[in-house]
This record gives C-alpha cells, structure tokens and sequence, in this order.
C-alpha cells in the first residue's frame, strides 16, 4: 500500500465577517471555504471572529495548565469510548500513517448532548477550566 502525503503551501485565512453580516449566499461561500479547508489541510485561521484577545489568552493558558497536570490526573480524563470522542488522549495512543501520533489532545463536545458528557479535571486541580472552555 503506498502512502502519500498532501503537502499545502499554506493555512487558508477565514474571515467571518462575511458570514456575520452577509446574506445566505456569503454565509454559504464562508462555511464552504471553512470545510474545503479543513477537509484539505484540517485546519483553517479564521479572522474577525469576534473573540477578544483577553478571552483567547485565558482558554490559551488554561489549556497549558490543564496539559501540565501529573500524567495520572490526565489520565483520570482518559477517553471513555470511541463513540464518545470525550476526554484526554496521551502521545502516542493514536496512531497516523501506520506511527504513533506525537500530539496529546484534550477532546469536548456540545455540553448539551445527553448522550456523551465532558470529562473535566477535578475543581481544585483547574478550577477555571469548565468555565472558559464552555462560555
């Protein structure tokens, strides 16, 4: 089986403002943009996003904190199933083209899917951390 890669030259940039202010048509042009992106590279830069500097700096040092903690309270939010896709994934436990994936990941969903629950880190390891992630 031969494996090939996709090399892109560059990360398509996004802006939304088109999809918050435009009509059906633009909003339609935006998400398709969005997912032509995703589905080619996996990920996109979307500007004018409407997201305060403040706010990202605080889920951005949150989720530093959050990949600090001791391995075992990491694993504590390990992945429940599959299906789920809810929790933490350790480096390594995935693997990519036939290798183990180098990243760790710390997987949410809609906090009101009934079906699948978020795994959050105990209040006095992250206090903050729900609170961020969810607003």
């Amino acid at each position: 089986m031969e494996v090939t890669r996709n090399a892109f030259r560059s990360v398509e940039e996004v802006d939304l403002s088109e999809f918050y202010n435009g009509s059906e048509e633009e909003k339609l042009r935006v998400c398709r943009k969005v997912f032509e992106a995703l589905r080619s590279v996996g990920f996109v830069q979307l500007t004018n996003h409407n997201i305060s500097e403040e706010f990202i700096d605080e889920v951005f040092a949150e989720s530093k904190q959050l990949f600090q903690l001791p391995m075992n309270a990491k694993m504590k939010l390990g992945l429940s199933s599959t299906e789920a896709n809810r929790g933490y994934i350790a480096q390594g436990q995935e693997k990519r083209m036939f290798r183990k994936d180098r990243k760790e990941t710390f997987e949410i969903g809609n906090e009101e899917e009934e079906e699948f629950s978020n795994m959050w880190p105990e209040e006095e390891e992250m206090s903050n951390c729900k609170i961020s992630v969810v607003c």
